[in-house]
């Protein structure tokens, strides 16, 4: 059957009363494989007119582990959510999973201001250390992040969106994958934050009361600021995404999120980023040459008999690993 804009849709809909109040994108969004497709019919703004994020309660949590692909990308897309965390008594870890070097940057630069927002949201602060200008992660990885969440114990874990564009975000998601193949994930909600990119939202937080810490969360990383101003690019989003609110008699910001129980996201990261590395890692080939050779190292040493690499191949239909 042929799939449309219209028809991919009318998928992810069908499943909002068995879902849940903000868990309805999970049903039978697997019409395709092709990650660049879905990514872009996803990101269609005449969707929202349809869809209801619902408001998500940060202060119900008791754990928060996020991850962040880059030094700055946990402020950008969730800044405000964990400062109303923090607020609410909630412990925050947060994992920076590449060191952050750019060609003309030290990683230890990214790494003070890092730690100085750590130190503000009283978070405890992980590096796994994955080479950025090279990144290549090995089991070690996978093992040190195992060892993390085992540690932290959270009942909650922000990574990057599903579909955000940039390569090593995506990265993020399959090292996560991988992760729970060597230690399967606890019964736990994961939210995906927006970085930069038209995340189509099935949850939302509120940050109007903390934007002005989210800004001031966002200055601590100078380094990135002289010239891009990712700041006021995340407080633009934060504005932008007040459209979601009902009612606000002042300007207002909001954070949102692609939430999924754990299961659930294992599931899309399946069936999209494995069909093809080369279309998921996009513009970054030795990323998807790098993963695709970590990834049947893991999922070989997990099997015994038909390798589960090859298992995994033929529940999703895909012969690309």
């Amino acid at each position: 059957m042929r799939l449309t804009p219209k028809r991919i849709f009318r998928i992810l809909n069908s499943s909002i009363v068995r879902a849940g109040p903000y868990r309805f994108l999970t049903k039978r969004y697997f019409g395709t494989g092709n990650i660049t497709l879905t990514e872009r019919i996803v990101e269609i703004e005449s969707f929202r007119n349809d869809v209801i994020p619902q408001r998500l309660p940060i202060d119900s949590f008791k754990s928060i582990l996020l991850l962040a692909p880059h030094q700055d990308d946990e402020v950008i897309g969730a800044g405000g959510t964990l400062v109303m965390a923090r607020d609410a008594g909630v412990d925050i870890a947060i994992v920076y999973c590449t060191d952050g070097q750019q060609n003309d940057l030290d990683s230890e630069v990214r790494r003070r201001e890092s730690r100085s927002v750590c130190e503000r949201l009283g978070a405890k602060m992980f590096e796994l250390d994955i080479s950025n200008l090279k990144p290549k992660p090995k089991k070690i990885d996978l093992e040190n992040l195992n060892g993390i969440i085992k540690s932290v114990r959270p009942d909650l874990i922000l990574c990057p969106w599903l579909f955000d564009g940039a390569p090593k975000h995506r990265m993020i998601n399959h090292l996560l994958w991988l992760a729970n193949i060597l230690s399967p994930l606890p019964d736990i909600e994961i939210w995906g934050y927006q970085v930069q990119n038209t995340l189509l939202p099935n949850g939302f937080v509120d940050i109007t009361e903390v934007a002005e810490e989210k800004r001031e969360l966002l200055e601590c990383f100078p380094s990135q600021n002289a010239d891009r101003h990712y700041d006021h690019v995340a407080m633009g989003l934060a504005a932008w995404n007040s459209r979601l609110l009902s009612k606000s008699k002042t300007p207002a910001y909001v954070e949102i999120f692609f939430t999924l129980p754990a299961r659930e996201l294992m599931r899309f990261i399946k069936r999209f980023y494995f069909e093809d590395l080369e279309l998921t890692y996009a513009g970054e080939p030795s990323i998807a040459a790098n993963l695709r050779d970590l990834h049947r190292s893991i999922t070989k040493t997990e099997a015994g008999g038909q390798t589960a690499s090859m298992q995994i191949l033929n529940d999703a239909g895909t012969s690309e690993l």
